[in-house]
């Protein structure tokens, strides 16, 4: 069984790892982080600009053999690909689709 932690993947402590989530989160008021701890997804959505009908869309996905869903972890992952331009476009009509199909199904 894994127990991945955000310490133990990126080298950074969980109060820098929220600490950036929140430095995120801070400078992007038009993004928002989805998440279920039942089939472990994590998606953070992003308006491409303010007034863009695009959204920007990553995921991270916890790995089956995990024993603990962890939030902080899956927000990093998602933030991180976001920010290495490991996202997906979707027109702002398709979001909400895209999550409940992702995420909560």
């Amino acid at each position: 069984m894994s127990n991945s932690k955000v310490s133990s993947m990126f080298g950074v402590s969980k109060a820098k790892a929220k600490k950036d989530i929140g430095s995120f989160m801070d400078h992007n008021p038009n993004s928002c982080f989805y998440y279920n701890e039942t089939n472990g997804v994590t998606a953070l959505v992003f308006q491409e600009f303010e007034g863009s009908n695009v959204m920007r869309v990553s995921t991270s996905v916890m790995s089956p053999d995990e024993n603990k869903f962890r939030v902080t972890l899956g927000k990093y992952i998602a933030m991180n690909s976001m920010l290495a331009g490991q996202y997906i476009n979707l027109p702002f009509y398709a979001v909400a689709d895209f999550i409940d199909y992702v995420v909560y199904s």
